[in-house]
């Protein structure tokens, strides 16, 4: 075994919120609030999940990873667990190398670049 938490489980969603709070700044986020959940269709168990963030003024407020119905939010982006799962292990880009940075915090570093505030 690799040491590696399963994708998406609790000790994965730890490692990954503990990542996020030390290195996304109020200045890095811009300021931003806002709110942005992934869901997650065809998981390998057969469940749909989602992973919920929400910022107030550039701080993590809200992380979640769970089953079911994902809180509402400004952004959502719904696909397949693998598509999600292989741009998290930086296997595909398509062009969007911000976005597919080998952790979590492309897709949220892109969503702090918007200019307008909520």
């Amino acid at each position: 075994m690799s040491g590696k938490p399963r994708y998406l489980s609790p000790e994965w969603k730890e490692q990954v919120e503990a990542l996020l709070r030390s290195e996304l700044t109020p200045e890095k986020m811009n300021h931003i609030t806002s709110s942005m959940s992934n869901i997650y269709l065809n998981c390998p168990d057969g469940k749909e999940r989602f992973m919920y963030f929400g910022f107030a003024d550039g701080n993590l407020d809200r992380f979640l990873v769970e089953e079911g119905e994902a809180p509402q939010a400004e952004f959502k982006i719904t696909g397949d667990y693998e598509t999600f799962a292989k741009i998290s292990r930086a296997e595909m880009n398509g062009g969007l190398e911000n976005m597919t940075a080998p952790s979590p915090t492309g897709p949220i570093l892109f969503m702090s670049t918007r200019k307008t505030r909520c």
